[in-house]
């Protein structure tokens, strides 16, 4: 058996550290693979946490272009309605820069107008101008819009072939997202017909206001000279009665003269009265038949003599002709202006009817010697009611001239005068010859 052998402590130690080292170096490493473990972990839970954040901003972005693009759709959508509703709209639309230049025009302008896009684009508005707006109306219009309100009214403006219309108007800026004024906008509606229609309203309650004026008058004047024969009328009645108890016929002859040329002033007043109301409602009826003119007025002119008692007239033939009237109608136009010119041109007037043809019309004049017709009366003698002022204390209605046109105008003639104060008057119309 050997002897122990004293140990080397150096030498043990050095063993001893061997194992102690690596299991150091051993845990070193393997704590740093840990925390690289964990260092890879956490950065994989990192990325995982950004791959995710990075998956849901994508999910975020595709669903906010996503709803862009809806959006997208539907402004275009909006701005193609929008578009449609400019293009296929009833009222005129016009935009124009700030200077006044005009840079769209839809289709209803270029109906109204005439004008095309190509024609006017560029141009200024005032093209359309018929120069009966005044200039400060306009100044007062571009003061408004500029400052950003809203101009409305009408314009009477002149089309590209010259002829003129209406037009209601609204003119209104456009502002763009910063309220800045871009742009100005028109629109406009033809009125042309509205404005005709109430011309004619106006028209016609004028002419239903001067209608309910002559009314008056004429109910006046019925109440006035109708009451007048028949005050003689029973005058007389009052006068026959002690004139029959005296036993005075001469007296009784006078009254019943009397009374008898108050009917027949009321005759005549009434039967101008029927006439007129008849000629004026298209209810007379003419009788038309082939009359040879210069023979029917040369009867005619002798009937009247015997009945008015007064001369015969002079008649000048210059050509002869037939004509288609009513012989009846005919007479009393004759009688009419005949009895005119004797009760009006004075007791030693003479009136001479002439015959002649003019344009293939036969024209009948009745001239007479007389005073003549003041100038002012003119105009007015053939109005219904009309009395010129030298004849205001006359007897009857005023219906005689009146009565006279519409039976004139009713056989598709014209009648008219001619007058010179001092050298007397001629009344003359026409009649269609066969």
């Amino acid at each position: 058996m050997k002897p122990l052998q004293p140990t080397d402590d150096t030498s043990m130690n050095s063993e001893q550290a061997l194992p102690q080292r690596a299991d150091s170096e051993l845990a070193a490493a393997l704590r740093g693979a840990n925390e690289r473990l964990a260092v890879a972990a956490l950065e994989a839970q990192e990325s995982s946490r950004r791959e995710q954040a990075a998956r849901e901003e994508l999910q975020r972005q595709n669903e906010q272009l996503r709803a862009s693009n809806e959006f997208l759709v539907k402004t275009q959508e909006q701005l193609r309605k929008l578009s449609h509703a400019v293009q296929q709209s009833p009222s005129t639309v016009v935009i124009t820069d700030l200077h006044g230049h005009i840079e769209y025009v839809n289709p209803k302008f270029t109906q109204t107008t005439g004008y095309t896009p190509e024609e006017v684009i560029g141009q200024n508005p005032r093209l359309l101008k018929s120069g009966e707006m005044p200039h400060d109306e306009y100044e007062r219009l571009w003061a408004i819009i500029t400052s950003g309100g809203e101009w409305r009214g009408e314009f009477h403006n002149r089309r590209k072939n010259g002829e003129l219309y209406w037009e209601s108007a609204s003119i209104s800026p456009i502002r763009n997202a910063e309220g800045a004024i871009t742009h100005f906008v028109a629109v406009k509606e033809d009125i042309t017909e509205r404005k005709r229609v109430e011309s004619q309203r106006e028209q016609l309650l004028v002419q239903v206001q001067q209608e309910q004026h002559r009314t008056q008058e004429m109910i006046h004047m019925i109440a006035h000279d109708v009451r007048q024969p028949l005050t003689i009328a029973r005058g007389h009645v009052q006068f026959l009665r002690r004139s029959l108890a005296r036993g005075d016929h001469e007296q009784v002859e006078r009254s019943i003269e009397a009374i008898e040329l108050s009917v027949k002033r009321l005759e005549a007043m009434i039967r101008d009265m029927v006439d007129s109301a008849q000629l004026e409602t298209g209810q007379l009826r003419l009788e038309r038949q082939p009359l040879a003119l210069e023979e029917f007025v040369r009867e005619s002119l002798t009937h009247l003599s015997l009945a008015i008692g007064g001369g015969p007239a002079h008649m000048e033939a210059k050509a002869s002709m037939v004509v288609n009237a009513d012989p009846n109608r005919l007479e009393r136009i004759l009688g009419n202006l005949v009895s005119n010119a004797i009760k009006y041109g004075g007791p030693e007037s003479q009136v001479t009817v002439t015959i002649g043809e003019q344009n293939g019309e036969a024209v009948v004049s009745v001239s007479d010697r007389g005073p003549g017709i003041d100038p002012a009366d003119l105009p007015h003698l053939f109005d219904r009611g009309y009395r010129a002022a030298r004849t205001q204390q006359a007897e009857g209605l005023g219906l005689g001239l009146y009565i006279t046109r519409l039976l004139v105008e009713a056989h598709g003639g014209r009648i008219w005068v001619e007058s010179c104060p001092g050298e007397g008057s001629t009344f003359s119309f026409t009649l269609p010859c066969l």
